[in-house]
């Protein structure tokens, strides 16, 4: 019987947890888990998990041994606990800190986790969402075994996804957990008993990067500055369950939760400003203007403070400030 130490405080580690429990020869000895709101080193304020899954709860109802931590990975009273639960290996997912050598180091067969990229692409923050705003039409899983880098571990098994045009953020993420919980049942076995053995990872020049962790401020949109394609993943990259592609009426904030391009004739208004409204059985919305005259974006669905908006009532929110003044012109007011 094997010993696994489990950490992670998401609802995909949550299913990769249940994945473990369910392979014969495993026991999880012990979770490691995170509050919604934890500090962390790359934030000055405390940062907010959006996937956030109460791993504790469930701990609690199956009757395994579980820490939460306060801090941060260098508690001593952390690596005391892994100590005790005698871990052949560690499995980490859904989780945003380091783990540093002295825990690492003790298990015989290592960390190892997930990482949502073709490793080595997309090392480090956010990179489902970098992948989508860039454009890429396949994302991927990692599997791997956790290093002194970032994400610079040896790989033991990588898949493919494809990301088709229509895609959002939350599409992607199921497709890759989907694809997650499959590596854990044919793989993990296999690892450990040596039938599957690590390689390093292929190095050239445009793998090299490390993407930054993003926060909600960065997903302000500049209808100036981004083509309508640039638009549409950008929105569609950062929709629910993330903060989601944000922009201004006046000072309300409005969040971009679904837009779509749109064949449409020419306009010579401004990026950002309101063309004009689409109101059919198959499809309402608004159409913005952008860089490029012949392309237009058709917003569909918006949250304002804690409302969302779509349909006619879409339609009656920028009709109402429209009504009331000349013109509106996203992220720059109310003319």
């Amino acid at each position: 019987m094997w010993n696994i130490v489990y950490i992670g405080s998401s609802m995909f580690g949550l299913e990769c947890l249940k994945a473990l429990m369910s392979l014969d020869e495993v026991q999880v000895t012990g979770v490691v888990t995170n509050c919604k709101e934890f500090e962390i080193s790359y934030s000055k304020e405390p940062v907010k998990n959006v996937l956030y899954a109460n791993v504790r709860t469930f701990c609690e109802h199956n009757s395994i041994d579980c820490y939460v931590m306060q801090t941060n990975m260098k508690e001593y009273d952390l690596e005391k606990k892994i100590q005790e639960w005698e871990p052949d290996m560690i499995f980490v997912a859904g989780w945003y800190h380091i783990i540093p050598k002295n825990i690492r180091k003790i298990p015989h067969y290592g960390v190892v986790g997930f990482h949502a990229s073709l490793l080595p692409k997309y090392r480090g923050g956010a990179p489902v969402v970098w992948a989508i705003i860039n454009g890429e039409t396949h994302v991927g899983i990692s599997l791997f075994r956790f290093d002194d880098g970032v994400d610079t571990g040896n790989i033991i098994v990588q898949r493919k996804i494809p990301v088709f045009f229509r895609d959002n953020i939350s599409d992607v993420y199921a497709k890759i957990q989907s694809k997650g919980i499959k590596i854990i049942k044919s793989s993990i076995l296999g690892y450990l008993k040596g039938q599957i053995i690590p390689y390093k990872q292929e190095m050239c020049n445009e793998y090299i990067n490390q993407w930054p962790q993003r926060c909600p401020k960065d997903g302000e949109i500049f209808w100036e500055n981004m083509t309508p394609i640039a638009l549409y993943n950008f929105i569609r990259a950062q929709t629910f369950p993330y903060p989601g592609a944000f922009s201004y009426i006046g000072k309300k904030k409005i969040v971009i939760l679904t837009a779509w391009l749109y064949p449409y004739l020419y306009s010579e208004k401004s990026a950002g400003e309101v063309i004009d409204f689409i109101e059919n059985a198959n499809l309402e919305g608004v159409l913005i203007a952008t860089v490029n005259e012949d392309v237009p974006l058709l917003i569909t669905k918006v949250q304002v403070e804690d409302v969302i908006y779509e349909g006619k009532d879409l339609i009656d929110f920028f009709k109402n400030y429209i009504n009331s003044n000349n013109n509106i012109v996203l992220g720059k007011g109310i003319f």
